[in-house]
């Protein structure tokens, strides 16, 4: 069989067209000469099995009219993790050549690999295989599986279902693992080998072992998630004891491993990340022992990977497996809270308020609405099975689904949160509406562009979402009704981001346009609207290059809708992005300054927040050594760069400053374009993403690592580093023999 068009063959030989126009023109020109090969030296080119394959940007050259003859077999593709991008229409389907499917069920490639641990579930490879099956896909699937040894289950799935379609139908695919359980390990653990499966499947599809450090947790959700592995790793080492001898090496190989494995990969990540938040609001104890745990988890992976290539089977897979496919940062130990970052102010990680159902938890749905157990975030999706065909442009006479939802009183984001597959084919959308408490359904399409935009986070966290606001008078439940109005649409969650009980009554009235919801002009920046310049409100020093700046959408954490963002090719040496509180507006005492904000990976510069002469740099100290300013007085977040492909989570950044009675304070971000091995970036190094900054007054008496000040004739400091004459009047935090402490005020010395 020979090949006319995927990845290696014809997306380098296309990769020098600067038009999609000029892609078309040159693989018309390689398929020709191809087949004139074929004809020459073969057979008649007609007579010879070929595939098309319109792999990544081959695919766009496709649509734009590139004719493939009649003869050559059409092999769609999917998105590298498992959502097929586009299927065959009837006029495709009725082609001699007929059509086939390359699928992933491992990658190596953007915007994250997966070679580690096979976690696409049954359900979702026979959902996505069954719908091209029922597409006209059926001349040939090919299945890319990497190697084979962690996927030996998943790829075995994918043969039986083509061998028999009707068997293992999207509704059925969750009865696969007990099905395979029973003929692999016995009758006897069946059940509860299926079970540990289907929750293995569910935690992964919210973020694959490889994907769980790009993701954007909320922190309840980062302790659920860890508690519900460390319950399935017990559920596995319970289990253990009922398998028989024999039988043991494969348990750990094909069960044990992966489970394990995932779990301690979790933990790393997600431990690492809660002591780092732990750290920030002061919690000491709790943030050095989560770091200590996660680092053991590290290590632990390294253990279990040694046995499976050295302590099982005598060795037989010795090298087979890697805790570390590729050299990447992922399978690194991530920065954890020392000892050095714990903020010197102790305050309450508030747990945002949060409501979740899974999708077959409905009131009411639509006859030809079907339940898919074991799809999608949740315990089981729904879906119109058999696909309908039809595209819906009234959302009240397309298929739907109801819910009772939770809100509490005040501005509740809700969401529809649906498995990232794409529009059938180029003639439909991928739309759904939702309508709260009977209001007027908001449409709202899922059409993302692979490899683009919002997909490179949607693959990774395992849902796309439509999301509408809703203004709640009191706590209580509304009704929420979603209308799939394409074919092909898959709802697996109703998300319910409830408000969070913040004062911002201080920052409202002194920070203008802190959320950076504003346009320049002053008015709300519609969503998709990118809105370029300084931000209402604020102001800039340093001149920037290009117009790569102003407000958007970009990225996964924002508070509200929009984001900043500070680009510059290259930075100036230095920039500053700032609003002055002015005098009188601020009461005399020690305040915190928070914002959200990332930095690019290996682009830190000298980024920070800065709030008077109090900064906090994004990195670690380490990160900074010939970047410190004179007069600044310095703490970091400890926070690694991230890749600058995104997704672009923003870290929860802060410092603590004193105000005197009458005093302005400026506050915002600093960066420029010098390195910490003194160098200057000619690149955009330096750049910045940030959002929702905050000003809350503290009291003193918080600060536990710190001392009262010493009743004696030591000199104070302010944390600047401006040495006191006398006592100072405002109670607040000052330096004394190179310690914080708290003086002033009524402070006896």
């Amino acid at each position: 069989m020979y090949t006319l068009g995927m990845r290696g063959v014809h997306d380098w030989a296309i990769s020098g067209y600067e038009t999609t126009q000029d892609k078309v023109q040159g693989l018309t020109e390689i398929i020709a000469f191809q087949r004139s090969l074929l004809n020459q030296h073969i057979a008649p080119a007609e007579t010879v099995p070929q595939i098309f394959i319109p792999y990544k940007e081959v695919l766009d050259a496709y649509n734009a009219g590139l004719n493939v003859p009649e003869d050559v077999t059409l092999t769609w593709v999917d998105d590298n993790h498992g959502y097929i991008r586009q299927m065959p229409k009837a006029a495709e389907q009725a082609r001699s050549g007929g059509n086939g499917i390359y699928y992933h069920v491992s990658y190596w490639g953007t915007p994250h690999d997966y070679l580690w641990l096979c976690s696409h579930s049954p359900s979702l490879i026979s959902y996505e295989l069954s719908k091209a099956y029922d597409q006209g896909i059926r001349n040939l699937w090919i299945i890319n599986v990497g190697d084979i040894k962690p996927a030996e289950m998943e790829l075995e799935f994918a043969m039986d279902l083509a061998w028999d379609v009707d068997r293992w139908t999207p509704e059925q695919a969750h009865g696969y693992a007990r099905y395979w359980a029973e003929k692999t390990f016995g009758p006897e653990v069946a059940d509860e080998l299926a079970a540990i499966k289907a929750e293995y499947y569910r935690l992964a599809q919210a973020g694959k072992p490889e994907h769980v450090f790009a993701v954007n947790y909320k922190t309840c959700e980062k302790h659920q998630r860890l508690a519900d592995y460390q319950s399935l790793v017990d559920r596995v080492e319970a289990l253990k004891a009922l398998i028989r001898p024999e039988l043991a090496d494969a348990f750990f190989e094909m069960v044990e491993y992966p489970v394990r494995g995932a779990c301690l990969m979790n933990k790393k990540q997600l431990l690492a990340e809660i002591s780092l938040e732990e750290a920030a609001h002061g919690l000491r104890d709790q943030a050095l022992a989560d770091a200590d745990d996660a680092r053991k988890a590290y290590r632990e992976i390294s253990q279990i990977t040694s046995r499976y290539n050295n302590g099982i089977a005598g060795g037989k897979w010795k090298n087979m497996m890697s805790m570390r496919p590729r050299n990447l940062s992922q399978f690194d130990m991530p920065n954890t809270a020392g000892t050095a970052s714990i903020s010197s102010v102790v305050s309450d990680i508030e747990p945002t308020p949060l409501f979740s159902l899974s999708a077959d938890s409905y009131t009411v749905a639509s006859p030809s609405v079907r339940t898919i157990t074991g799809l999608g975030i949740d315990k089981a999706s729904v879906t119109v099975w058999p696909l309908d065909l039809k595209a819906y442009s009234s959302p009240t006479e397309a298929p739907s689904v109801s819910y009772s939802v939770e809100v509490k009183r005040g501005l509740n984001k809700i969401s529809a949160r649906c498995l990232p597959t794409f529009p059938l084919n180029s003639d439909y959308d991928l739309r759904v509406a939702i309508s709260v408490a009977g209001a007027q359904p908001q449409v709202v399409s899922l059409k993302t562009v692979a490899t683009e935009g919002k997909w490179n986070t949607t693959v990774l966290q395992g849902f796309n979402d439509a999301t509408v606001s809703h203004t709640a008078a009191e706590d209580g439940s509304v009704d929420v009704t979603v209308y799939l109005l394409d074919p092909g649409v898959v709802l697996s969650q109703i998300y319910v981001e409830q408000p969070l009980e913040e004062d911002l009554t201080l920052t409202e009235r002194v920070i203008a346009n802190y959320d950076f919801e504003l346009r320049r002009d002053g008015t709300l920046n519609p969503v998709g609207n990118i809105d370029r310049g300084i931000p209402f409100g604020w102001k800039s020093q340093g001149n920037l290059n290009g117009n790569s700046y102003g407000i958007n959408q970009d990225a996964s954490n924002p508070h509200g809708n929009n984001i900043c963002w500070i680009n510059s090719n290259p930075m100036q040496r230095e920039f500053k992005l700032y609003q002055t509180i002015p005098a009188g507006e601020l009461e005399a005492g020690t305040y915190k300054v928070s914002c959200r904000l990332w930095v690019g990976e290996n682009k830190k510069t000298s980024c920070r927040l800065f709030a008077g002469n109090q900064v906090q740099y994004y990195g670690y100290a380490s990160d900074y050594t010939n970047l410190l300013t004179q007069g600044e007085e310095a703490t970091y977040a400890g926070y690694a760069g991230q890749p600058s492909a995104g997704p672009f989570n923003l870290m929860e950044m802060s410092v603590y400053v004193n105000v005197a009675e009458g005093e302005p304070l400026e506050l915002g971000i600093k960066t420029g374009n010098k390195r910490n091995d003194g160098t200057t970036a000619t690149d955009n190094a330096g750049w910045f993403k940030v959002d929702y900054f905050r000003i809350q007054k503290v009291e003193p008496s918080a600060i536990t690592p710190t001392e009262q000040a010493p009743a004696d004739t030591q000199p104070l400091y302010t944390l600047s580093g401006v040495k006191l004459q006398g006592e100072p009047r405002q109670r607040g935090i000052y330096v004394s023999r190179g310690k914080k402490v708290v003086a002033g005020g009524t402070t006896q010395r």
